[in-house]
């Protein structure tokens, strides 16, 4: 039996127009099953993070069409499909600062309106989810006060909040130095393989790239193969 798609890219393109318009995708296919691991390297300014953002329905392509989870992305389905499939870890993590690590987590569950009070559903499932990036103990510390690989850690357990089939990593170990990167590293491929979640990560960190299933180099707007 075939495993169901997570992600179903067809024709994607994308441009900046400017004076000459720069291209920055032209004619990406690409599936990814569910439960699958992937990882999309490049040079710097190949548009990497632009497909992801695309993939996330963060940022709309010229052309092309996007299934995620065997639903076409319209302008219209754009919210309740982020929000019911979609994870997001960043680089620069984006937490916000003066409110806890507790609040931060479940921001995206606060985002979808749904119940967040103690014995909510979301608030019990990100108690676990802190607790199992060992940062439990630290639940009601402001998010200011957290060093980079804890930020990073809480920003994981953020992506997760609502459950979402398919987490997005842009750089995640980016920003950190290569001891934390490496713990960051083990952590995310053990998270997302325990709950079964699809991985698609863009990354300048060849370790990082190592323990996925499948390989993509994106250049000249083009995603090939390579692992």
């Amino acid at each position: 039996m075939k495993t169901p798609l997570a992600i179903k890219v067809h024709s994607l393109c994308k441009s900046y127009r400017e004076k000459d318009p720069l291209v920055i995708l032209h004619n990406v296919h690409l599936e990814v099953e569910q439960g699958d691991s992937i990882a999309i390297i490049g040079k710097s300014g190949t548009g990497k993070s632009t497909l992801l953002h695309i993939l996330g329905t963060l940022d709309r392509a010229d052309k092309g069409e996007i299934e995620i989870c065997g639903k076409k992305v319209f302008s219209s389905s754009v919210s309740s499909i982020r929000s019911m499939h979609i994870g997001f870890m960043f680089q620069a993590f984006y937490l916000l600062e003066d409110y806890s690590l507790l609040d931060n987590v479940l921001m995206p569950a606060k985002i979808a309106r749904h119940p967040t009070h103690k014995q909510s559903l979301h608030y019990k499932r990100c108690v676990g989810l802190l607790e199992q990036v060992g940062l439990l103990s630290k639940a009601n510390l402001l998010a200011k006060h957290l060093s980079g690989g804890e930020k990073q850690r809480a920003a994981l357990a953020r992506a997760l909040c609502n459950d979402p089939d398919i987490l997005l990593a842009d750089e995640p170990t980016g920003n950190l130095d290569p001891h934390t990167a490496k713990a960051i590293q083990a952590l995310l491929f053990a998270t997302t393989q325990k709950r079964g979640k699809t991985l698609i990560l863009v990354t300048h960190d060849s370790e990082m790239v190592e323990p996925c299933k499948r390989v993509y180099q994106l250049s000249e707007g083009t995603l090939q193969q390579i692992k």
